[in-house]
């Protein structure tokens, strides 16, 4: 039996392959992780030659806006924060709007690429490294706020980078880690065809339950606010997974003149439906994804007491 690497529940169960990589479950501690875990050194050439940040430039408002939000939760947890580290900055956004808020704002982005387009943009403080090489340089340097955004799922050694950065948080310092979350309608009603499933880069998937054993060897770390966020495209996407597993199911159920029937009226349903929530009503109704936190990322805030 394979072994969780998070709650170390030996009953896992294979639950999909994708190309020539394989994802396991854990109805322990709810997490999904890749077997076998690829190396730093596989990691580290896949970032180097496959890995493309398109998301990035191609949503520049909405991850400003989600920083503007994230910033504010921040600072009304800790009123007296002024210094903020940031792991896995990318092109630097979160970084520009942490300093336009007058934080002391710095950032760990491995590319440099991104870290050189960060620096020359917004003039942004951006250390090109790893969070292992910038801890062993920078042992003695603690922050109020340390930031990991869409990063954790990435690490293969998730305690690892935990415990650094518990070292890195000075006390009553918050961690903000944001994460697709494995607990989201978006992840049960696409399954297999997950949107966040994109082995090697996401080497695991976690609920706000993974986290509870990711911290609970550190007394002094404790969860301060769990929440959720979606988009209204992952309300779309729900939504046309289950029209089309609706429509397959007409499809097996009647004769070849009723398919080719169906297949009209369907078409044109579904022409109407998407325009009308692509539009219009997906842009108000997609919060309700995030009711009881089944929103598609998962947030934690948690303080170092």
């Amino acid at each position: 039996m394979l072994k969780c690497p998070i709650c170390r529940n030996p009953n896992t169960k294979l639950k999909y392959t994708i190309n020539k990589y394989t994802y396991y479950d854990c109805g322990i501690c709810q997490t999904l992780f890749l077997h076998p875990q690829p190396t730093v050194k596989q990691l580290a050439e896949y970032y180097k030659q496959e890995f493309i940040y398109e998301a990035g430039s191609q949503y520049e408002k909405r991850i400003r806006d989600q920083a503007k939000r994230t910033l504010k939760n921040l600072k009304e947890m800790n009123l007296t924060g002024k210094s903020l580290l940031d792991i896995g900055s990318g092109l630097g956004y979160f970084l520009d709007e942490a300093q336009k808020t007058g934080l002391d704002a710095t950032g760990i982005e491995p590319s440099k690429k991104f870290a050189a387009l960060s620096r020359k943009l917004y003039r942004t403080n951006v250390i090109n490294a790893d969070l292992e090489l910038f801890f062993k340089n920078n042992r003695h340097k603690k922050y109020d706020f340390i930031t990991m955004i869409n990063v954790i799922e990435h690490f293969n050694n998730p305690f690892k980078q935990i415990a650094i950065v518990s070292k890195l948080l000075k006390k009553d310092g918050i961690l903000y880690l944001e994460t697709p979350n494995y607990n989201s309608w978006l992840y049960m009603i696409e399954k297999e065809k997950y949107t966040f499933l994109t082995p090697p880069d996401h080497t695991y998937i976690f609920s706000s339950v993974s986290f509870s054993f990711l911290i609970k060897n550190d007394s002094s770390l404790k969860t301060r606010d769990t929440l959720t966020y979606s988009y209204p495209e992952h309300l779309m996407g729900i939504l046309k997974n289950l029209l089309k597993n609706k429509k397959n199911q007409i499809l097996l159920n009647d004769s070849m003149q009723a398919n080719k029937e169906n297949n009209i009226a369907i078409s044109k349903s579904k022409t109407i439906k998407y325009m009308l929530f692509d539009k219009a009503l997906s842009m108000i109704s997609y919060k309700i994804l995030n009711y009881f936190n089944y929103g598609s990322f998962l947030e934690l805030y948690i303080r170092k007491i």
